[in-house]
């Protein structure tokens, strides 16, 4: 985006900065052309409407750079606004004290302070998804950790909860296309079988680490 914007800037200072030397060799080039010899009153016809022209460039150049400005702060001000929404999120799943402040917000089956955790945790990843999609950024190859991450009952949780509403807010072609992908990888994981359950996927980590189980709290 930066540099869309700074291209389009120098695009607008090259037209201005080229007008202006139009208007100021235009009079010597016409001298030049009539042997040294120009009629003056036609010479300053010229020059007012090269003037003219080179005013309406330049208040082009301002309204495009006041546009871009405008988005610049408007980009600014969701970057912002998404910094402190997850600062609140991450609040609430550092402390229950915090989490409790949602009161009875809906988070599907998810009861007790972990398996909100959980789904706070789970609803970061999938917006980080979504902004590397808006912005054109590499993913995770996601044909392969949504397959993993929907054989567990958080990840089909959150989205069986969340599915609705992605699909009627993110409708843009590069949101679709996210949201057509993990869809797909839910509705394969639902034909698949029930999911596992949290104690179920971390004792399968104690075996494949050698670690002890990581309870929940």
């Amino acid at each position: 985006m930066d540099s869309d914007r700074w291209r389009s800037l120098y695009r607008v200072a090259l037209i201005v900065v080229g007008g202006l030397l139009v208007v100021s060799l235009s009079p010597l080039v016409l001298v030049g052309l009539h042997g040294g010899s120009a009629d003056w009153a036609r010479v300053a016809e010229i020059y007012q409407a090269l003037a003219v022209l080179v005013a309406a460039l330049a208040l082009v150049g301002v309204m495009v750079q006041l546009n871009l400005q405008r988005q610049e702060t408007r980009a600014s001000r969701l970057e912002t606004h998404k910094n402190l929404h997850q600062q609140l999120r991450l609040l609430a799943m550092e402390d229950p004290l915090y989490m409790a402040c949602w009161g009875t917000f809906e988070m599907g089956q998810a009861t007790t302070f972990d398996q909100k955790r959980q789904f706070q945790y789970l609803n970061l990843l999938f917006l980080s998804w979504l902004t590397s999609q808006r912005v054109g950024l590499p993913t995770w190859d996601l044909h392969v950790v949504l397959p993993g991450l929907f054989a567990g009952e958080s990840g089909r949780n959150y989205w069986r909860l969340c599915r609705d509403i992605w699909s009627s807010t993110y409708t843009a072609p590069p949101e679709k296309a996210l949201f057509d992908l993990i869809d797909a990888e839910y509705q394969k994981a639902v034909l698949a079988g029930e999911p596992r359950t949290t104690d179920e996927l971390l004792e399968a980590m104690r075996h494949t680490q050698g670690e002890a189980p990581l309870r929940p709290r």
